[in-house]
């Protein structure tokens, strides 16, 4: 994106929000499941649209229907709904008891939801307290969906008044599949920080390495994914059986926890793989992970937008994506089958041997990352909030 426009969006944003000063902040209620840590996925996502949004402006609020597991800092005021940790929606007729009280004393002007049961009792809860603006956050395409769920989608979708996506695959999928009216669509990309994200210099990759007890020369391969299904980790392994057989000093390191993680470490063990494969957990900061690294990988037979590619690109890391629609909005190369082992491991060994391609690829990757700086997402965040309270007054 050429940076005039960047500087005009930010001029607009200024003039726009200068306009509000005085007013009341706009209260929104932003209400999710639970949160456990802010590192991953829709977690990561909503602690920057926090951070982003202009205090004098707008008064975020969280809403957890259920507790956390452990201690965790919120960046704004919390409010709890749930008392149980683990119950499923339905048998919690009191969580919407309490939440629809909670709307009726703070008022909200915008309530968002995030997850399936926030979904489910925040928009719910909304349209009994009367919130004028009622938006439901889509972040994946439904891969977990049953015919149950989607009933219920389609019942709930009646008491919103708009859609945020994170995708244009995403709003795709959406249009497609519940029916909802195009103009009440907003595509919101996620959001990674430049600042923070940079391609390492040929001394932090080799800091990295050693921190890490790596070999200083051998192919590093990293995946940043959650262990369970709908990211195919399986294909990684197998894929990995393969390419140690042509890069025979490759080491693979998957960061992320899930519930697929005892299968994924059973399997790793039958393919010979414990030295290869190392499973990290969650981290909290990847950076050095991924100056290590050569090559990263995403293979999710099903995404929205992954934060994950966002950023590889801003650490100027080549990476060899599954061949799927949100995939492909973001970047242009590699691409394999998914599901084919076989494909993702000729992939692997081909664009190690081509420093060139490697090479293109971190300068395009790194240009491309910045159409998705925290500046211009701040920007676009807040105008299109402001939309909503205007819209409702």
């Amino acid at each position: 994106m050429d940076g005039r426009v960047l500087i005009a969006e930010r001029k607009a944003e200024s003039r726009y929000t200068c306009a509000r000063k005085g007013q009341a902040p706009i209260r929104m209620a932003l209400v999710i499941d639970s949160i456990d840590a802010w590192e991953t996925g829709t977690e990561q996502h909503l602690r920057r649209l926090i951070h982003a949004l202009d205090r004098s402006v707008f008064d975020p609020r969280l809403y957890f229907l259920r507790p956390p597991v452990g201690p965790i800092t919120t960046p704004c005021a919390m409010y709890l709904a749930g008392n149980r940790p683990e119950v499923r929606w339905y048998r919690a007729p009191w969580t919407l008891v309490r939440l629809v009280g909670m709307f009726r004393r703070h008022r909200p002007q915008i309530v968002q939801t995030f997850f399936r049961d926030s979904t489910y009792y925040g928009v719910t809860a909304a349209r009994i307290a009367g919130v004028p603006a009622r938006i439901i956050s889509v972040r994946n395409t439904g891969y977990w969906m049953k015919a149950p769920d989607r009933l219920i989608a389609k019942w709930i979708a009646r008491f919103a008044t708009g859609w945020q996506c994170n995708s244009r695959a995403a709003s795709q999928w959406l249009l497609e599949t519940q029916g909802v009216p195009p103009e009440k669509v907003k595509v919101l990309h996620n959001a990674v920080d430049l600042d923070r994200l940079s391609p390492a210099t040929a001394e932090q990759r080799a800091l990295a390495r050693h921190q890490l007890g790596l070999p200083p020369d051998a192919p590093v391969i990293v995946s940043v994914a959650s262990l369970r299904s709908v990211k195919d980790l399986p294909t990684l392994i197998d894929a990995a059986s393969v390419v140690v057989q042509a890069l025979p000093d490759a080491q693979f390191l998957v960061l992320g926890e899930g519930p697929d993680r005892a299968m994924l470490e059973a399997r790793r063990a039958a393919l010979g793989l414990s030295e290869r494969i190392r499973f990290a957990g969650t981290q909290k900061d990847i950076r050095p992970y991924l100056a290590a690294s050569d090559l990263a990988l995403l293979t999710s037979r099903s995404e929205a937008s992954s934060n994950s590619v966002l950023e590889y690109m801003a650490a100027g890391v080549p990476a060899i994506l599954s061949d799927i629609p949100a995939n492909r909005e973001l970047a242009e190369e590699v691409f394999f089958e998914p599901g084919n082992a076989a494909d993702l491991a000729r992939k692997i060994v081909g664009l190690w041997r081509d420093p060139t391609l490697r090479n293109r690829m971190r300068v395009t990757y790194r240009e491309r990352a910045v159409q998705h700086d925290l500046g211009t997402f701040r920007t676009l965040a807040q105008d299109y909030y402001l939309g909503l309270a205007e819209a409702c007054s």
